[in-house]
């Protein structure tokens, strides 16, 4: 069962009643998001494939030929874009970032590393690019 609740003002003389129903709160409760499945190596190495990559635990930026960003390290993106730093350096997210003023490039000059390889959406991009190729295919 409930319980109702009254607070008074002593300032305007008015009170307010509140009731506190306790089905509401186990309504709320019983609605859990389902924890996020981590990806297997295997899944990892089949989605790096799907999308012409190779899926590399650690990538070695210093060496590696191919476009990556800059910020992130992704090495798949919707586009690369040309920067101050040179050219295709920032992926699609974080070139929107830099435009809007919330990313400072000058941070990023002579960087042989993504400055924060924790921002890195690709895994999620693909997974995205994925399904919505997966419906076209339906």
């Amino acid at each position: 069962m409930g319980k109702f609740s009254i607070k008074l003002s002593s300032t305007n003389n008015s009170f307010n009643i509140h009731y506190n129903n306790p089905k509401k709160k186990e309504a709320t409760k019983s609605k859990t998001k389902k924890p996020k499945q981590e990806m297997t190596q295997e899944k990892l190495v089949a989605l790096y494939a799907s999308f012409g990559l190779e899926y590399l635990p650690k990538v070695d930026y210093e060496n590696y030929q191919n476009e990556w960003c800059r910020y992130c390290g992704a090495r798949y993106s919707p586009q690369f874009h040309d920067t101050l730093l040179g050219s295709k350096t920032l992926c699609d997210k974080h070139f929107k970032a830099m435009e809007k003023g919330k990313l400072e490039i000058g941070k990023l000059r002579g960087l042989r590393e993504p400055l924060k390889l924790s921002e890195n959406k690709e895994i999620g991009y693909m997974k995205k690019v994925k399904r919505e190729r997966a419906k076209k295919n339906k």
